[in-house]
């Protein structure tokens, strides 16, 4: 829980940047139906927020699981980030 968040950021290294990016989550995404906590532990991003059709939420625990068809502000470095948005599902 709130160990991967300290973990996350003391196991980054100081030369490296922190980038927020805002990505949208599909269906074929790999970040739908994953909770907060897991989505750090296997891409090393922090979802900071999520966005609905209602607005925009930065209070969502880590047991939050991320829908298709929402969008979601995350923090990383820019190989975390990338690395995020750019997999794929397994079919």
């Amino acid at each position: 829980g709130e160990e991967a968040l300290s973990g996350f950021f003391s196991s980054a290294p100081q030369s490296e940047n922190l980038i927020m990016k805002e990505l949208s989550i599909g269906s074929k995404s790999p970040l739908a139906g994953l909770q907060k906590g897991q989505i750090i532990q296997k891409y090393g991003v922090v979802v900071v927020g999520t966005k609905h059709k209602g607005g925009f939420d930065i209070n969502v625990p880590l047991t939050a699981r991320v829908k298709s068809g929402s969008s979601v502000l995350v923090l990383g470095t820019p190989a975390t980030v990338m690395a995020a948005e750019r997999s794929k599902k397994p079919r």
